[in-house]
This record gives structure tokens, C-alpha cells and sequence, in this order.
């Protein structure tokens, strides 16, 4: 069962495979073609679409801080 991210469910459907590297994009279209088939889950964190991600780090994509926020404001 595919493993994806809620935002990546927009992805691919937008998906055109320009500005990506080549690993990535064939992951990427390796996992478009399962999830016309498969069934699939909702994840937290990496997911199938990620593993090809040059900015993976032991299994977790680097957060991009909010702009317009402290530090500790929440």
C-alpha cells in the first residue's frame, strides 16, 4: 500500500516532471502510476514520493520556518 503525504495527493495531479532531478521524477512517476491502481494511506512525515528527495536527512524533509513569526510566538 502507498505511503503519501496529504499535500502530495495536489502534486500529483499537477505533476508535469520539469524542474526536478531525474531520480525523482522517475520515483515520482513509478508512485503516479501505483496510486492509479493501489490503494494508498494518508502519512505524517516521508512517504513514497519523499525517499527520492535530495533534501531527505535520515528520513525527515528539513522544515521551512514560517516568515512573519518569532521564534516562540505560539
Amino acid at each position: 500500500m502507498l505511503k503519501l503525504r496529504g499535500h502530495h495527493l495536489l502534486c500529483l495531479n499537477f505533476f508535469k516532471g520539469e524542474g526536478y532531478n531525474r531520480n525523482f521524477v522517475d520515483n515520482l512517476r513509478k508512485v503516479l502510476d501505483k496510486a492509479k491502481r493501489e490503494e494508498f494511506y494518508i502519512a505524517i512525515g516521508s512517504d513514497d514520493i519523499c525517499i527520492a528527495c535530495s533534501h531527505l536527512k535520515d528520513s525527515q524533509l528539513p522544515l521551512p520556518k514560517p516568515s512573519g513569526f518569532e521564534e516562540g510566538a505560539c
